[in-house]
């Protein structure tokens, strides 16, 4: 289902996910995963990162499709104590998509994803 008809969709799961304590390298966030979820498409409605610290701590988000890594935010600074809404709007994830993280500094940030799970 590379892109399904949004008309087709029967039906709508909300749904958060969490990555606590991202590390330095690049790890999945939310995985559209064909094997466990054949015929679905997620539609991410907010990505929230959150500084576990009390000092500023950068992160990075990207969307891995096929292996190809596109930027989303680059080593964007979440005030210490504070959070960050990372996507200015919703992003759709395909069978086989990714949404990664890393933290300049390991388990300094927590992030958070709301989204739609439809078939």
């Amino acid at each position: 289902m590379a892109n399904p008809n949004l008309k087709s969709l029967t039906n709508v799961k909300a749904v958060t996910a969490v990555l606590n304590d991202v590390p330095t390298t690049m790890s999945d966030v939310l995985h559209n995963n064909s094997t466990t979820t054949p015929n679905h498409l997620f539609k991410v409605n907010a990505v929230i990162a959150s500084n576990l610290t009390t000092s500023n701590r950068s992160v990075t988000l990207v969307l891995d499709r096929s292996g190809t890594e596109t930027s989303i935010i680059t080593e964007v600074q979440v005030p210490g104590g504070g959070s960050l809404d990372l996507i200015p709007t919703h992003i759709y994830l395909n069978e086989g998509d990714k949404l990664r993280a890393l933290a300049d500094v390991a388990s300094s940030i927590d992030i958070l994803v709301t989204y739609e799970d439809m078939d």
